[in-house]
């Protein structure tokens, strides 16, 4: 059970890191998306202050990442270029 939790906190960290990279370069691009990178504090937030479990703060990270490629997807579908 403690390397189970171990590893997810390995993992989270990871995908945290992963997701910190695409936002900046995201939000760098286009600044109206913002308000996915005051979402992605928080979220660090609650779980820094113990508000989430890891497992809760894992699932929160996984579905980020999906808004965000959806977002990203978004302004390919609509053929508008990132600047």
């Amino acid at each position: 059970m403690l390397f189970e939790k171990s590893r997810k906190r390995i993992e989270a960290e990871k995908l945290r890191g992963m997701l910190n990279q695409k936002l900046n370069q995201m939000v760098r691009l286009n600044k109206s998306r913002m308000d996915y990178l005051e979402k992605f504090k928080e979220m660090i937030e609650e779980y820094n202050t113990g508000a989430s479990s890891i497992d809760v703060f894992y699932s929160k990270l996984l579905d980020f990442a999906k808004d965000l490629n959806q977002e990203e997807q978004r302004g390919i579908s609509e053929n508008h270029s990132e600047e």
